[in-house]
Formats: C-alpha cells, structure tokens, sequence
C-alpha cells in the first residue's frame, strides 16, 4: 500500500500542483497535446480563478487528454500518426506528402479495427 500524501493532499493520485499549474505525472510518456512532444508531466490548467484555470478546468483538460483517440496506443490511427510524427522527417518532401496520404487512408480504414480484439485463431493456420 502506499503511503499517504504529505503535499497536494485535495487532489486525487497523480494530480500535482507544479510551477503555478496543475500537472499530471502519467506512468510512461505521451504525446502533449499543446506541443506534440513526448513528456511525462503534462500541463492540465494554472492555478486562480481565471478563464482555463482552477479544478473544473483541470478537470476538462483531463477529459479531453484521455478521452482523445491518440491515448490507444494499440489502434492503427495511433501507430500511423506516429509514424507520421517521428520518421516521415527522413524523406524527400514529395515522399512526404505522398506517404502522408497512404498514412490517411490506412489510419480511416481501420479507425473502428481493435488490435486488442485479434487472437491466434484468427490468424493461425487451423
């Protein structure tokens, strides 16, 4: 069991206030979505009462950054958009652009395709 927390305490578990926000550690890295990088610590909303700030807002942003498609790790759109991102950057710019389409297509195709849903009996020769 873990120990209780000493600071933050009015937040649930993995909530932290850091640098006038609030911040969420996750357990591996992701994509944020306010500059595309890879991080662990992902900005949700600044402290006071403005607009985009405080706990309801945080709470949004929380929301919308696990609600998103791109947190599945195991669909086709997640692994084409990453494909995209991390090693289109190689290629002629007319490659780019034409990978770029073939990446659409596929990612549209299999949108509804569950990776976790595919079993050995599917595939294996009977």
């Amino acid at each position: 069991m873990s120990r209780k927390r000493k600071t933050n305490c009015g937040l649930p578990a993995r909530f932290y206030v850091k640098a006038n926000a609030y911040k969420f550690l996750l357990p591996e890295k992701i994509r944020d979505p306010s500059d595309g990088k890879m991080k662990f610590w992902i900005r949700l909303a600044g402290l006071g009462t403005g607009e985009g700030n405080g706990e309801a807002a945080m709470l949004v942003a929380l929301g919308k950054l696990l609600g998103e498609r791109q947190c599945d790790k195991a669909d086709i759109p997640h692994l084409c958009q990453e494909f995209k991102i991390r090693k289109l950057g190689r290629y002629s710019e007319e490659v780019q652009k034409q990978y770029s389409a073939y990446l659409n297509l596929i990612a549209d195709d299999f949108e509804e395709f569950q990776v976790k849903g595919v079993m050995t009996r599917h595939w294996s020769p009977s």
